[in-house]
């Protein structure tokens, strides 16, 4: 579980935690699929035409923030920021579509073709995409990132509200999950 945390809001790649806490791959795949289904953790899938791309690393987060302080850094505000948010999308597909936390096609990562990650996209989002980062001021640089996709992008600060651009504004994360939650 600390692995995990430490490795919160990135691709998981199971082969390294096994191999670096020395376990058997199959071993620690099965502790996490339970986990999974124990709804402890839930993966967030890299996204292809919208679509899970289920062979991908997927990024795991945990549906209660109480998991993520087991990390050596404890609360991670950036990170758990973003897993929060992600949590606020994945309950909001669940209202929309009863039984989608289950089958994992809702809630999204993409990775750009310059590898970088835009945290949250999907079906649903009506061609929008969020990227959360827990700052104020310094957003703008990474909303190049969401410029250069075909969405129109969100940028879930710490507490800046820009409305002034169509494709791309900043919302504080907090407002973002609130209004995502109702």
């Amino acid at each position: 579980m600390r692995r995990l945390a430490a490795g919160l809001c990135a691709p998981v790649n199971i082969a390294s935690i096994a191999n670096d806490i020395g376990v058997p791959q199959a071993s620690l795949k099965r502790r996490v699929d339970e986990l999974r289904e124990a709804f402890v953790l839930w993966p967030c899938h890299r996204e292809d035409g919208l679509r899970a791309k289920l062979g991908a690393q997927a990024k795991l987060y945990f549906t209660d923030p109480v998991y993520a302080s087991l990390g050596d850094v404890g609360f991670d505000f950036t990170r758990l920021s973003q897993q929060q948010l992600g949590m606020a999308l994945l309950r909001a597909s669940e209202r929309a579509s009863p039984g989608a936390h289950l089958e994992f096609d809702h809630v999204l990562y993409h990775r750009t073709r310059t590898r970088k990650e835009i945290d949250f996209v999907g079906p649903g989002f009506g061609g929008v995409c969020i990227e959360s980062k827990y700052v104020d001021g310094r957003w703008r640089r990474d909303a190049l990132t969401l410029r250069a996709s075909h969405w129109r992008g969100i940028v879930a600060t710490r507490s800046e509200l820009d409305l002034a651009d169509s494709d791309v504004v900043a919302v504080p994360a907090a407002l973002l999950a609130w209004l995502i939650d109702t």
